[in-house]
């Protein structure tokens, strides 16, 4: 299920789709304030799993879909670039049938549309509202910090609304080992190793030494949280660029949109 929940998790929609020169020189930028936040107060996200299954039918996810949040692996025919796939290490939106990670919003998109041609992982899990509360009190420090003209704690105030999300994906570098040594001095070693491919950094300080490489997820991690909110947030996003017609966006950026003055609706 962790790896399911990891391969669902992807970033903001951030897409060059239009290559050469502009012809017009009235250009706009559309942004949603606060679109982390915004989408984090109004949805409701995983908290438990409750079900796995290797596969399961339309029916079946339509039914679950009513009343818990859930990530899926599954195949798609769609006409329509809302879905993203990791390529190459970088997040695309192509059309035809591919298969990909979806969570509740993009399963429920998917179902609407009757993009879903099969299912090949499902999990399921109780959903609540995590996150209102959380929001609302920063929201109120930030008007705060705004009108008593405090630049640092406003932006201290905005950050922990913006960042809070990535915290249930954090990742740590994975210890090999950390023992006692005799041996005065310290260095610090940088190796690649050609076996396992990764890069090991041995370091040596205070009588101890370890060695590091890699990354592994944080004890208390629950990715299935960062995956839901990433992607509300990227369909958000879709849903307002088909407003203003996506022939007519020129570059999105995780929250905002860049397009001529002329094709505003």
């Amino acid at each position: 299920v962790k790896d399911l929940e990891q391969a669902a998790y992807m970033g903001g929609r951030t897409e060059c789709r239009f290559l050469g020169k502009v012809k017009g020189n009235s250009f706009v930028g559309l942004d949603v304030n606060g679109l982390y936040p915004f989408v984090m107060k109004n949805n409701l996200y995983p908290y438990h799993l409750v079900e796995y299954q290797n596969s399961a039918n339309l029916e079946y996810l339509d039914n679950v879909l009513g009343s818990f949040a859930v990530i899926g692996k599954v195949s798609i025919d769609t006409d329509e670039p809302a879905y993203a796939v990791r390529y190459k290490h970088k997040i695309v939106f192509p059309t035809g049938r591919f298969v990909t990670y979806l969570c509740s919003e993009g399963l429920r998109y998917a179902l609407e549309h009757k993009h879903i041609v099969g299912i090949e992982e499902l999990a399921v899990y109780q959903k609540a509202d995590l996150f209102s509360g959380y929001i609302d009190y920063f929201a109120k420090l930030k008007e705060q910090y705004s009108k008593e003209d405090n630049k640092i704690m406003r932006h201290f105030a905005k950050d922990m609304s913006n960042s809070l999300y990535g915290k249930f994906a954090q990742r740590r570098k994975i210890m090999e080992a950390n023992y006692q040594i005799d041996y005065k001095g310290y260095y610090r070693e940088e190796v690649f190793d050609t076996i396992t491919r990764q890069t090991e950094i041995t370091t040596k300080m205070f009588n101890r030494i370890w060695i590091t490489y890699g990354s592994e997820l944080c004890p208390n991690s629950f990715v299935a949280i960062s995956a839901h909110v990433t992607e509300y947030a990227r369909f958000y996003l879709y849903k307002l660029m088909k407003k203003v017609g996506l022939k007519n966006v020129i570059y999105t950026d995780t929250d905002s949109i860049k397009m001529l003055v002329k094709h505003l609706p």
